[in-house]
């Protein structure tokens, strides 16, 4: 993950981090990021104010940083001016959750659209610190389902950070009867997507539905349901038609075991099926622990790194299965070519 700093920003944030109450956010820009300078060391020599401030931060950029990189690039990013889908076109390979800290004056727009972390001059550490939680130097918060912080997908919302791009990585999220899914696919993807105003990705990799066992039990959902329901819920809260992309096996080899939701900037992981309430609400299993893990963690994202990898291995065999891979075929982070 890579902050991006215009020279007006990263001496606001130097000066808002001499606080205090704000060491553990500049401590984790330092530990956790690496970092993208819009601007040449030329630019610093030729201050005439804080460039003491700046020097002093760059000097700490060739030491203690755990194999963290940095670059003065030649060209701004994002290219300016800004426009709200600016993601779209970050160098290759996407690197998981940018965050751009500039001075630029179409920064709403791309605020308001929630597919990203990106501030102006004075808000740097309003965007860092969210990276993190705000009670601790962790980046990682453990819940229990089916707890009271944690008895309906609404509760969820509050920790969801701007994404653009959703992998969704579970077995047997099909595998339950229509009722049951849609309850629960309906909850996780209004909480996941509650607040956001862009076009999004969406992929989901899992096991074909059941035929029934029995005549009176209802046919199991195809392609255009799962579509349908997807796009309903997208549309009416980011007012833009996703890109869904459906992968689902016949056997459970061709898919990875663990139960995963990959965003920019989170990865969610889970010990059960996400399948976690009964269409009443009530709980389904017997309570398991879901991690919500920001990517800002160096430890975090190499392993989602990882889980990505895994999950690519799995899916490109399936390309070359006839009806094995159905929708748009979009994601910053899975080949589907």
């Amino acid at each position: 993950m890579t902050v991006y700093f215009d020279l007006e920003n990263l001496v606001s944030f130097l000066k808002l981090a001499k606080a205090e109450e704000t060491r553990d956010t500049y401590r984790s820009v330092l530990s956790h990021l690496n970092i993208g300078f819009n601007f040449s060391k030329d630019e610093v020599k030729q201050m005439s104010a804080d460039r003491d401030t700046v020097s002093q931060f760059l000097n700490q950029m060739n030491s203690g940083r755990n194999n963290l990189v940095h670059d003065f690039l030649k060209d701004k990013f994002p290219a300016r001016p800004i426009t709200a889908n600016f993601k779209a076109h970050a160098p290759a390979p996407l690197p998981l959750g940018s965050i751009a800290l500039i001075n630029d004056e179409n920064l709403s727009a791309c605020k308001a659209a929630g597919n990203a972390f990106i501030g102006g001059v004075g808000e740097e550490l309003d965007i860092l610190k969210q990276l993190r939680r705000p009670d601790d130097f962790k980046f990682q918060k453990d819940v229990l389902v089916g707890s009271p912080e944690f008895s309906n997908w609404s509760q969820l919302t509050p920790d969801v950070l701007p994404f653009h791009d959703l992998i969704i990585s579970d077995r047997y999220f099909l595998r339950s009867d229509p009722d049951t899914f849609e309850h629960n696919y309906r909850g996780l993807l209004t909480a996941l997507l509650t607040g956001k105003r862009t076009k999004v990705s969406i992929v989901i990799l899992a096991l074909k539905p059941k035929q029934p066992t029995r005549p009176d039990h209802p046919a199991p959902w195809v392609f255009e349901d799962y579509e349908a329901v997807t796009c309903s819920i997208a549309e009416r809260l980011t007012v833009h038609a996703p890109d869904f992309t459906l992968v689902w096996a016949d056997n459970e080899k061709e898919l990875p075991h663990g139960r995963n939701i990959i965003t920019n900037y989170q990865w969610f992981n889970s010990g059960d099926s996400f399948m976690y309430f009964w269409p009443n609400g009530q709980l389904r299993g017997q309570g398991d622990k879901l991690s919500i893990s920001s990517l800002a963690d160096r430890e975090n994202r190499q392993l989602a790194q990882k889980v990505l990898i895994q999950l690519q291995e799995k899916l490109t065999p399936l390309l070359a299965k006839p009806g094995a891979v159905l929708g748009n075929g979009v994601s910053s982070y899975l080949r589907f070519e």
